[in-house]
């Protein structure tokens, strides 16, 4: 099971979820992403550069009908709550169904009928929007740097324009002298699509940007899409679309322009209909593209993403026609007369005797039908930014955490939408989220807040359960209420997610020119002291004595030592040997490392080494002291497991105390988080480390690191 804070941090920083319908439970409408918890599925929705990330997993699939999938309503005034008993109460009345949703959207009880009026009035500027949303991931598998995805969305927006709306609910900006009702707001579009995504993530180094921002690690992507249109339905009218009652004229003044184009909705000619679910093919084609970039370390990061630059082509059974209306001076008798002078007549003699085209008057016919016209649509585009910070409890006693919650986490989003699609805003949108690992990260909880948008404001919870290989999440959206309880709409999301493999723990960034040449260990001799050399001795005198023969000088057994290739080698070896963020526990990635050292230390049983720790400046220096020991205990242990006897190796940490780099340099910290291998050069030596490794060991077992041997 995933429990550190570094994947949280990974889950907080892609920050590109859309603002219309997104299908991600883990997202919880608000910052965080599809790398929640590691998990790296999904990244076509968001940042390519979360592909880069160093720890990020090295694979994971998901496969319709056991994937992400979302659906959701809104509106944006409406009361649109599920939990609103009128919709089952009045749906066959819908006079009695209006009512009540007028009293629920606007808070009308109690108000008098000009009250009433005049608040309809206010709220009713602008028009009412109406969306609907869902989308499904067909497919979606990441394998290291790079992802693929296939998703299908269905998305309709509906507004109804103010004009209409105050003609009905208004007593002085209806249809009276003096007025002007505005039916610019009318507007729909509705789209079927399926997008087949591919996305890259590498990691990257800016040295200038790591100093400022004082964070290690980078990574940027890139990602191309494709994009089938299966159906599209889009209205629009012009700005300048109006009725005016024309106070000297005591007339109408009447001008609008409606363009309508669709493609695959079986629409044709003056609106027959055809079936358009013979086969569903693709009636537009179009093209993407996704660009990001990310600054993180263990407890912060900065996201910055750009996504749906790109544009559909609709050209098969594309069809397009505008509807225009112009008339100055209409009035109740000029309608009157053209009726009566048409009674002998088909119906449109008398719109030709109200529009007179030859005074610039107009209004279409039937010969302004469907035709056949190719036309594009741009891509939903959105610029995303985002920041978040982590905590890691994992290091916590069980009298310091006992609610058991692994990890904490925060982030706050940024989203602009540069153009507008169903359900978008040019409106910003704030968010505001977070998630604890509650159970030891078993049972990951998800909150957040959005202000702003097409939501205006919303309030979002999830939850998952997490079995590490996969885990299943659900999430729930409320608008228009910061209480969870929705008013204008809800947006429910489910999915299951498969990952596998783990990158390594530290930055995938170049190491400094300083440590391009890997340092010699120093080698002596061990558990030898050099024997003084023997003192001459003068000749003895004569005596009658035959002379006793001398003894032999004592010789000095030599041992074969380390070439300069072999202390070199070890050097890089150990440079690769890396652990999961805040623990003990050895990557996988530097067993090959390690199985290379022990053989060295079997060619030569006679040399006994120091096992260093050591760490950067950043954190408590205690904490790292510790973790450093308990780091190098993990590689004395491991080594022992391959058959190296436990008196030739001794642990010892040194934390933040023997740096080797520049601390205030992402290049020097990663070179500061290194283990060593030192000769033990004597018995004394020897005798002292073992001290220091027993006093370690015991703060190693205290501390609760993950990982301890």
């Amino acid at each position: 099971m995933i429990k550190t804070k570094v994947y949280l941090m990974i889950c907080l920083c892609s920050f590109s979820l859309y603002a219309a319908l997104d299908n991600d439970p883990r997202s919880v409408g608000t910052t965080q992403a599809k790398n929640a918890s590691g998990s790296g599925t999904e990244a076509t929705y968001h940042n390519p550069a979360l592909l880069g990330v160093s720890r990020a997993p090295t694979g994971g699939i998901r496969v319709a009908p056991l994937s992400n999938f979302s659906v959701g309503y809104w509106s944006d005034k409406l009361a649109l709550s599920p939990f609103n008993r009128y919709w089952v109460d009045d749906l066959a009345e819908a006079s009695a169904l209006a009512t009540k949703l007028m009293n629920k959207s606007f808070r009308l009880d109690g108000l008098s009928p000009d009250e009433v009026s005049d608040k309809l009035s206010e709220k009713l500027d602008g028009g009412i929007g109406l969306y609907f949303g869902t989308k499904a991931s067909l497919l979606s598998y990441t394998n290291k740097n790079f992802a693929f995805n296939v998703t299908t969305r269905f998305e309709q927006e509906f507004r109804i324009p103010s004009g209409p709306l105050k003609m009905i609910f208004s007593r002085d900006q209806g249809l009276v002298r003096g007025s002007t009702l505005d039916f610019s707001d009318l507007r729909q579009h509705g789209i079927w699509a399926t997008d087949f995504t591919f996305h890259l993530g590498l990691p990257v180094n800016i040295p200038a940007l790591h100093d400022f921002f004082r964070l290690d690690c980078g990574a940027g992507g890139i990602g191309v899409k494709y994009v089938m249109g299966h159906s599209i339905l889009d209205v629009q009218v012009d700005d300048d679309s109006r009725i005016t009652y024309n106070e000297q004229t005591n007339a109408l003044d009447i001008k609008g322009d409606v363009r309508v184009r669709t493609a695959g909705m079986g629409f044709h000619g003056p609106w027959n209909f055809d079936n358009p679910f013979k086969n569903i093919p693709a009636h537009g084609h179009g093209f993407g593209f996704d660009v990001g970039g990310i600054l993180y370390n263990d407890d912060h990061s900065i996201s910055v993403n750009i996504q749906d630059l790109g544009m559909i082509f609709w050209g098969k059974d594309a069809k397009e026609v505008t509807y225009k209306i112009q008339k100055s001076n209409l009035d109740a008798y000029e309608i009157l007369l053209g009726v009566q002078d048409a009674k002998d007549f088909d119906n449109d003699s008398a719109l030709y005797y109200i529009f007179n085209r030859d005074a610039g008057e107009y209004i279409s016919d039937e010969r302004d039908t469907l035709t056949n016209s190719n036309f594009y649509t741009f891509l939903p585009l959105t610029f995303n930014m985002g920041y978040s910070g982590n905590w890691d409890f994992t290091t916590r006693s069980r009298q310091d955490n006992p609610f058991n919650v692994d990890y904490a986490s925060w982030g706050i989003h940024y989203q602009q939408q540069l153009v507008m699609g169903a359900g978008r805003s040019h409106v910003p949108r704030l968010s505001l989220g977070g998630e604890a690992g509650l159970m030891r990260g078993f049972i990951p909880f998800r909150m957040g807040f959005i202000l702003g948008g097409p939501e205006k404001i919303a309030s979002a919870a999830g939850i998952g359960f997490d079995f590490g290989g996969f885990s299943i999440d659900a999430a729930y959206k409320a608008l228009g209420t910061p209480y969870f309880f929705p008013k204008r709409g809800v947006e429910l999301m489910g999915g299951l997610t498969i990952n596998w493999g783990l990158r390594g723990e530290k930055c995938l960034e170049p190491e400094p020119e300083r440590m391009d040449e890997p340092r010699p260990i120093p080698l002596v001799l061990a558990g030898l002291e050099p024997q003084p050399e023997p003192v001459p001795q003068p000749e003895p005198l004569p005596v009658p004595e035959p002379e006793p023969e001398p003894e032999p000088e004592p010789e000095i057994e030599e041992f074969e030592m380390p070439s300069e290739e072999e202390t070199q080698e070890i050097s890089v070896r150990l440079r690769a040997v890396n652990f999961v963020t805040n623990s003990a526990e050895i990557m996988p990635a530097s067993l090959p490392g390690l199985h290379y050292i022990a053989d060295f230390l079997k060619q030569y049983p006679h040399l006994r080494y120091e096992v260093q720790g050591h760490s950067d400046s950043r954190g408590n220096p205690d904490y790292n002291l510790v973790l450093s020991a308990a780091r190098a205990g993990s590689v004395k242990t491991y080594l022992m497991d391959k058959g190296i006897a436990e008196n030739r190796l001794v642990s010892v940490g040194y934390g933040i105390t023997r740096p080797i780099a520049d601390n205030n340099t992402a290049e020097g910290r990663a070179a500061n988080r290194r283990v060593e291998f030192r000769l033990i050069e004597n018995d004394y030596e020897y005798e002292q480390l073992r001290v220091q490794e027993r006093e370690l060991r015991q703060r190693t077992r205290e501390s609760g690191i993950r990982g301890v041997r």
